[in-house]
């Protein structure tokens, strides 16, 4: 499997600035057989991760 994130910080004023979260995936080998079933577990795991990057960049 390859998996890519990238975040983009982009300022939008002198002190705000957006955060962009952007994650995909590609099942490779034996695993594209899984992939309707593991799909939804990492997408459910990146919902989590992009709920907590604005709490996780205002603590910086």
């Amino acid at each position: 499997m390859t998996a890519i994130d990238v975040m983009r910080l982009t300022a939008e004023s002198a002190v705000a600035t957006r955060l962009s979260y952007t994650a995909s995936l590609q099942f490779k080998g034996l695993a594209r057989l899984a992939e309707p079933f593991l799909r939804r577990e990492f997408e459910t795991l990146a919902e989590k991760v992009a709920d907590r990057l604005p709490t996780a960049a205002e603590a910086r």
